[in-house]
């Protein structure tokens, strides 16, 4: 089930990328020369009216849908997917922070039960070994 997805995925990303980067290359040349050759044809002076370079801010119309599509396409891929498994991923995580700490907490009780226990072994032995000091 997961490949069919990762395969209809790719297959979805590929076929944008490449009607995205064949209309990059093949649409400006032909729509610029054309223009070129329709203002000449309407009277223009001079080829220097075509020497105009397009806006390099603004990019070709069919970029922007094909981008815009793209995004979306791979937006919503993300929040089918991706969102819901870096939710669960951080889930666990959590999850596991918390039984490390409760854990430690535990571990820290019980070593403080033992220490409290030695300490109290330590008074009983000084105060024998006192006895028998005393005794002698």
């Amino acid at each position: 089930m997961r490949v069919r997805r990762l395969i209809v995925a790719s297959l979805i990303a590929f076929a944008t990328v490449g009607a995205t980067a064949g209309a990059a290359h093949a649409a400006p040349a032909n729509k610029f020369t054309r223009e070129c050759i329709d203002k000449l044809e309407a009277g223009a002076d001079s080829v220097d009216v075509c020497q105009e370079s397009p806006s390099p801010l603004k990019p070709d119309n069919s970029e922007l849908v094909w981008g815009t599509i793209s995004f979306v396409i791979l937006l919503g891929l993300f929040v089918k997917f991706g969102y819901p498994a870096v939710v669960k991923t951080m889930k666990a995580r959590e999850d596991r922070i918390r039984g490390d700490l409760e854990q430690a907490e535990g571990t820290k009780t019980e070593a403080e039960t033992v220490l409290a226990e030695y300490r109290a072994q330590l008074a009983d032995a000084r105060a024998e070994a006192g006895r028998i000091i005393d005794e002698a």
